[in-house]
């Protein structure tokens, strides 16, 4: 097969992937693993694909002022498709034009695609024109208002969102957390004693420290609640929604003796996967933690619980290009009953500490706020830091972040609250 043939047939998967996620509801996750069971491709291609999907979608509102800017009408679904993957792969990607326009009208000539091939490449040849001037194109709230799960942003400012949206347009840093302290590691950029960013352009795959089971994948936001919590070893705790285990790993690094759950049969053999990898051990159950019997008590409970994953949009932009509405009152529902399962698996004088990738309020502060008021013998217990990360913390003492910059990195949203079972 020629360049240009696999070019057209690995663009093709691009268009297919975005339309089945934007339409159909698909997860990428989901779609692109079925992919390379499906596809003999090069790894090249692969990563082509990875690229311009998670592009396409993190970049989608600033590639739709563009393509307002270039057309008189709103273009059919197949048509929005192919711009916004070309327009991205030309404005933001820099791929050489001839092969990004080429491939894309050759797409929009295949009988199961609904394009004009003459539209399109009209389009894409002026827009290549100018792309340079394109690239400087700011948001405006209009545009963030055309998402379907817009309202999950309801009660932020406007210059607020405005500066999440901007942030999680760029590609996200693969943070990691070791073993032992970083001491002189050239190819990370430390952020703690104990986690720091991959330098640009270095695989993780080449690092010795991961080669050798050392460090772990891990965002800071989500390292974060149990970095600051002290005097672990020995305890007996329990790690209700584990997968894929990097709070399981802290807790384990840290001398506790760690119980993890996890429902979802492939995520928890991901978890003894990456467990065997760090040559580390933990009891592991793969069920529904709901149904966990509560004969055993624990003196710490971590519930990393099932949420709307708005947080981590920089990472899985799929939830703000999709069309279908997040269920917020379902995903509450459920953190509660997780809240209340943990409080019965609590030891007297035991922690609880309840984390969520989320910054919307009927995930965070809600479901801690309504569980205190039911559980009077409860009490927050306020993460308590050194000062570079007092921004992070709130007047509650909760871990409250949103995607942001922090100490050089894209880090993802996080809540985090610790209350203590005072009787």
């Amino acid at each position: 097969m020629n360049e240009f043939k696999k070019g057209v047939e690995v663009r093709l998967i691009i268009h297919n992937i975005l339309f089945a996620i934007k339409y159909k509801n698909f997860n990428f996750d989901y779609i692109f693993e079925k992919v390379k069971k499906r596809e003999d491709l090069k790894t090249s291609d692969y990563n082509l694909i990875n690229d311009v999907v998670l592009s396409s979608m993190r970049l989608h509102l600033y590639v739709n002022k563009i393509i307002n800017l270039y057309t008189k009408k709103k273009p059919k679904k197949d048509q929005y498709i192919l711009l916004l993957s070309s327009i991205t792969q030309l404005v933001y990607l820099n791929y050489q034009n001839y092969a990004v326009i080429n491939c894309a009208v050759e797409i929009a000539k295949l009988d199961k695609i609904i394009a004009v091939p003459g539209f399109i490449n009209s389009v894409l040849k002026n827009i290549d024109q100018n792309k340079s001037e394109l690239k400087k194109i700011v948001l405006e709230e209009k545009q963030l208002s055309q998402i379907t799960n817009y309202f999950l942003f309801d009660k932020i400012d406007r210059n607020k969102k405005i500066e999440i949206f901007e942030s999680i347009a760029q590609k996200p840093h693969t943070h990691l957390v070791f073993k032992k302290k970083i001491n002189n590691n050239k190819q990370i950029i430390k952020i703690t004693n104990f986690s720091g960013i991959l330098k640009n352009k270095i695989s993780i795959n080449s690092l010795d420290e991961f080669k050798n089971g050392d460090c772990w994948v891990q965002d800071f936001g989500a390292m974060l609640p149990l970095y600051l919590t002290k005097k672990l070893k020995n305890l007996n705790v329990l790690d209700m929604c584990a997968a894929p285990g990097g709070k399981t790993f802290q807790l384990i690094n840290s001398g506790a003796k760690v119980h993890s759950i996890e429902k979802e049969h492939l995520r928890g053999l991901k978890l003894k996967e990456n467990l065997n990898r760090l040559k580390f051990n933990s009891n592991i159950k793969i069920i529904d933690v709901l149904k966990l019997k509560e004969d055993k008590k624990f003196n710490l409970v971590v519930l990393d619980a099932p949420c709307s994953s708005i947080g981590t949009i920089r990472r899985n932009p799929d939830i703000l290009f999709k069309n279908k509405k997040v269920n917020i009152n379902q995903m509450y529902k459920n953190q509660i009953n997780l809240l209340e399962k943990a409080n019965r698996l609590l030891l007297v004088n035991g922690t609880l500490i309840y984390i969520v990738c989320s910054f919307v309020n009927q995930e965070t502060y809600k479901p801690i706020m309504d569980f205190l008021k039911k559980n009077k013998n409860f009490s927050i217990e306020r993460f308590n830091s050194e000062k570079k990360y007092s921004s992070l913390i709130d007047s509650n003492g909760f871990i409250k972040i949103f995607p942001q910059k922090f100490s050089g990195t894209f880090i993802d949203g996080f809540f985090a609250a610790k209350l203590k079972k005072n009787a």
